[in-house]
C-alpha cells in the first residue's frame, strides 16, 4: 500500500468517526426534542384533563347547588307562607280591637286618604268588605269633612259593592277609569315581595345579569398591571384599565369592553354556564361586528365560563381563536388580586 493510500484511508477513518459523532449528536438532540415534546404534550394533557375534571366537578357542584337552592327556595316559600299567616293573625287582632297599640279606624282612614289622594278626583266610589263598608256608611259625613281638610279639596264618597278583602279599601272614579287598591291585602303583598327579594339575595342566587355586572366591576378595579394564568395555562396580562362598557343587543353581545391605559382593548364574554362552541362563535361574530362598526381592533379576548367547558373540542377552539379562558378558579384568583369578593 502506498503512502498516498494510507493517507486516504486515515482520512476516510477520520471521516467515519466524524460522521458517527455527528449522527450520535443528532440522535441525542432528537431524543432531547422528543422528551421535551412528550413533556410539553403531557403538561398540556394534564391541564386539559384538569379543566375537564373541574368541569365535571363543577357540574356535580352545580347540580348539588341547584338542589340546595331548590331546598332553600322551598324552605323560603314555607317561611313566607307562615309569615303571611302570622301577619294576618296579628292584623285580625288589630281589626278586632284586641291589640291596643293600634287603632284600626285610624288605619282604615289613612288607607282611604291614600286612595283619594292617588285618584285626585272629587267623586270617589269606595269598595270594602261588609264590615268596613258599614263603618264608612255610618261615618260618611265626618270622613268627607276630614278628607277635605287633609287633601285640600271637596270629596264626595259613595259606597260601592262589598269585596272579599281583609281590610282597607279599593277606590275608583264613578266611570272606573281610575282605580286604586288601598286594601290591607295589597299592602301585605308589597311587604312580602320586598321580603322575598331580600331572602333571594341572602340565599346567594345570582342572576345572569348580576354576574355580568360583577365581571364589569371586577375589570373596573384593575388599576395597575396584573398577571394571571388562564385555565389553559397561558399567561394573561391585564390593565391598567381606564374604562369599561358593554354592548348587548340583537345579535351582538360583548359583556365588557375594557380600554387599557396603553391603548389596548380587552373584550370579555361572561357566562355562568359552560363554554360551548356556539357561545364562542357568537362572541367571535360580536367582536367582528364591533371592530367593523367602530374601526378599533381588540388586543385581547377573554372568555369567562364560570362552570367550565363543555368538551376538549371547545378548548381547542378557544386556542385557535386566541381567546383566554377563565373558569371559576381563575375568577376567584382574579377577584383576590383586585380586592373583590366573588
Amino acid at each position: 500500500m502506498s503512502e498516498v493510500e494510507e493517507i486516504i484511508r486515515e482520512i476516510m477513518k477520520g471521516g467515519d468517526r466524524k460522521v458517527k459523532e455527528i449522527i450520535e449528536a443528532a440522535r441525542r438532540e432528537a431524543e432531547e426534542i422528543i422528551k421535551k415534546a412528550e413533556k410539553d404534550a403531557l403538561e398540556i394533557a394534564e391541564k386539559e384533563a384538569r379543566i375537564i375534571r373541574e368541569t365535571i366537578a363543577n357540574r356535580m357542584m352545580d347540580r348539588e347547588k341547584r338542589r340546595l337552592i331548590e331546598d332553600k327556595v322551598r324552605l323560603k316559600d314555607v317561611k313566607i307562607k307562615r309569615l303571611r299567616e302570622i301577619l294576618y293573625e296579628k292584623i285580625e287582632k288589630v281589626i278586632g280591637g284586641k291589640d291596643e297599640r293600634w287603632s284600626y279606624e285610624k288605619i282604615l282612614y289613612r288607607l282611604l286618604r291614600d286612595a283619594v289622594l292617588e285618584i285626585g278626583e272629587e267623586n270617589i266610589v269606595v269598595s270594602a268588605n261588609k264590615r268596613d263598608l258599614e263603618f264608612i256608611r255610618t261615618h260618611k259625613s265626618e270622613l268627607e269633612t276630614k278628607l277635605e281638610e287633609d287633601v285640600g279639596r271637596k270629596v264626595n264618597l259613595s259606597l260601592g259593592d262589598p269585596v272579599d278583602i281583609t281590610g282597607g279599601v279599593i277606590c275608583a272614579t264613578p266611570s272606573g277609569d281610575k282605580i286604586f287598591n288601598a286594601s290591607i291585602d295589597s299592602r301585605v303583598d308589597e311587604v312580602m315581595k320586598k321580603m322575598s327579594a331580600f331572602i333571594v339575595r341572602r340565599l346567594g342566587m345570582v342572576s345572569t345579569a348580576r354576574f355580568r355586572s360583577l365581571i364589569r366591576q371586577m375589570f373596573e378595579k384593575i388599576r395597575e398591571k396584573i398577571k394571571i394564568k388562564d385555565a389553559l395555562g397561558r399567561s394573561l396580562e391585564l390593565g391598567p384599565i381606564d374604562s369599561v362598557e358593554s354592548i348587548i343587543g340583537g345579535e351582538t353581545r360583548i359583556d365588557a369592553i375594557c380600554k387599557e391605559s396603553g391603548g389596548g382593548i380587552i373584550m370579555v364574554f361572561a357566562t355562568l354556564s359552560q363554554a360551548t362552541k356556539e357561545r364562542v362563535q357568537r362572541f367571535r361574530e360580536s367582536i367582528e361586528k364591533y371592530e367593523a362598526s367602530v374601526g378599533a381592533k381588540k388586543s385581547k379576548t377573554v372568555f369567562i365560563a364560570f362552570s367550565g367547558v363543555e368538551s376538549k373540542d371547545v378548548m381547542d377552539v378557544l386556542r385557535e381563536s386566541d381567546m383566554y379562558l377563565l373558569t371559576r378558579k381563575e375568577l376567584i384568583d382574579l377577584s383576590k388580586k383586585v380586592g373583590m369578593e366573588m
